[in-house]
């Protein structure tokens, strides 16, 4: 009788230990998940994949590539989530307090230095200081007053920092009453390392008088560092617009930016948001977000958000880095997290001519702004980036299920069956397909079921340790008594997997009756000699690659 995968078959076969059905390996091929791709694994729960990872039908046309000429490529990659605890918030400062400097310089059209800076001030918990060149610089030279606002002391400032301003550089006009001033706007983005400085021209055709007094009116939005961030513990899809959308509960591993008094980011005219950098993969990044959309890619009613690799001059010639990465957006109403990929996969490349990837329409202002959404919610904001750089480790295996194999056919003849007291019998190592195999066989049974009612046949794979680490070996056989007499022997068959870490034997414990074996009418036994075969009809055969 064949044994089937059935509860009937689990009855009756088993491995030579346990008399039960060891259960076949369930491998699914992974694929994007609806819901974000990420799953928990623990020791309740081993595996996670797809029931219906691609229809048969599908599958199995030829026209589709899946399976060609009976070979078919599967494969998978695993990113193990490690949140870093990295992010920072950004808060904007609007009218502080103080922020008005007035600098008094006598004596102007005395002056020397080619440079005069002033004392240093302090607006918005950072120092500033004005610099002027009385006789100007450069292709100003003895053409302009040249003034300048200063951010000192930013070689004390945490690496990354930037701090953008806006603000107003006056000279007050001592004569008029009324003080009209001759002032102009200006914004300043003061990256740490480097001179952060902006300025205007002043003719010297005005009179001397003119320039008694300095005014300085400042507006600042200021950077937290990542040191100030906050670490928290960290639906089905929608594909829209090529990304795909998705709620999931768990935080972004790599990076949080959290923007406070966001509405003053959106009026302002400084176009985007640069994040800290942040490293996920061995390569440095920054969240780049466009309040008002990305007006270079014409993106009208839309939030910008993209992911750019940074510190690129670090990199080697010819640099290009694959990574599969994912944004998102913070539900602070549902407490979720909406989590947005592109539709087919969410990898970027990046190289020297590509170094931004993300979403032009990254999400609807209107929906965005609508606190009702949850995404804006008291002019604060989260935005988040998971990276992970795909690195090709050559791993590899080609798999393949080999039939009609020479010489798969062992006969064991066991002289004085009848007699022997033995519990159990093996057979000697012969060898089918490159492995070595034995047969067990136990003359009154192993088990409770068969102890003295059946004779217990299991075929064995000899040299399992052979087999590399987790490595798997599927075989197809048939387990036979021989008819002596008649030719009409008993058969069973099986299809198992036999392991690597032990050596456990797989067919049937009840594998034939006693009274049956011992009838000398049925030819089983014949002169107190038994004849017991194995028959490996298909193995699988591996490569790694």
């Amino acid at each position: 009788m064949e044994a089937r995968n059935s509860k009937k078959q689990k009855q009756e076969i088993g491995n030579e230990s346990e008399g039960s059905l060891h259960p076949l390996a369930n491998n699914h091929n992974a694929i994007i998940d609806g819901e974000g791709g990420i799953r928990r694994f623990h020791r309740m729960k081993t595996e996670w994949g797809f029931d219906k990872f691609i229809p048969l039908e599908t599958f199995s046309h030829a026209s589709n590539g899946y399976l060609l000429e009976d070979c078919c490529v599967f494969g998978a990659e695993v990113f193990l989530m490690k949140s870093n605890g990295k992010g920072e918030c950004v808060m904007t400062m609007k009218n502080p307090l103080s922020n008005t400097y007035t600098w008094k310089i006598d004596e102007v059209s005395k002056l020397d230095e080619e440079v005069v800076l002033s004392e240093a001030f302090v607006v918005g918990e950072h120092k500033w200081k004005l610099v002027i060149y009385p006789k100007g610089n450069g292709t100003a030279k003895n053409k302009s007053l040249l003034v300048f606002l200063e951010l000192a002391y930013w070689e004390t400032l945490p690496p990354e920092w930037k701090v953008y301003t806006e603000y107003k550089l006056r000279i007050r006009d001592q004569f008029q009453i009324i003080g009209t001033n001759m002032q102009k706007k200006a914004r300043i983005r003061g990256t740490t390392g480097h001179e952060a400085t902006a300025g205007k021209k002043k003719n010297n055709d005005q009179e001397e008088k003119s320039f008694r007094e300095e005014i300085l009116n400042l507006h600042v939005s200021e950077t937290m560092g990542a040191t100030n961030s906050k670490k928290g513990n960290i639906d089905n899809a929608i594909v829209h617009a090529g990304t795909m959308r998705s709620l999931r509960d768990v935080p972004p591993a790599h990076y949080t930016l959290k923007l406070t008094s966001f509405s003053i980011f959106r009026d302002t005219k400084i176009g985007n948001y640069e994040s800290g950098v942040f490293e996920a993969g061995g390569y440095k990044w920054k969240l780049c977000i466009y309040p008002n959309g990305n007006v270079k890619m014409n993106v009208k009613g839309h939030l910008s958000c993209y992911l750019a690799i940074a510190d690129t001059e670090t990199l080697p010639p010819g640099w290009e880095v694959n990574v599969s990465f994912k944004l998102f957006v913070f539900d602070q109403v549902r407490d979720k997290y909406l989590t947005i990929q592109d539709a087919e996969g969410g990898v970027g490349r990046f190289h020297r001519m590509k170094t931004e990837c993300g979403f032009d329409q990254f999400l609807p202002l209107a929906t965005f702004n609508d606190a009702s959404n949850g995404y804006l919610v008291d002019d604060c904001c989260v935005f988040g980036a998971e990276v992970f750089v795909i690195k090709y480790t050559g791993k590899g295996e080609s798999a393949s299920m080999v039939k009609n194999l020479a010489r798969n056919i062992y006969t064991w003849r066991i002289d004085s069956f009848s007699a022997t007291d033995q519990d159990k019998l093996i057979s000697e190592e012969f060898v089918v397909g490159g492995h070595k195999w034995k047969l067990d066989i136990y003359p009154k049974g192993n088990s409770l079921s068969s102890k003295g009612k059946s004779v217990s046949l299991f075929l064995r794979l000899a040299d399992c340790k052979n087999l590399p680490l987790h490595r798997k070996l599927y075989a197809e056989f048939k387990l036979r008594m021989r008819d002596q007499v008649r030719g009409n022997h008993i058969e069973r068959k099986v299809g198992q997997w036999f392991c690597e870490s032990s050596a456990e034997s797989w067919g049937y414990a009840d594998f034939m009756p006693l009274s049956e074996l011992n009838d000398a009418s049925k030819g089983f036994m014949v002169n107190g000699v038994a004849i017991v075969e194995a028959e490996i009809t298909l193995i699988s055969s591996f490569k790694d690659f």
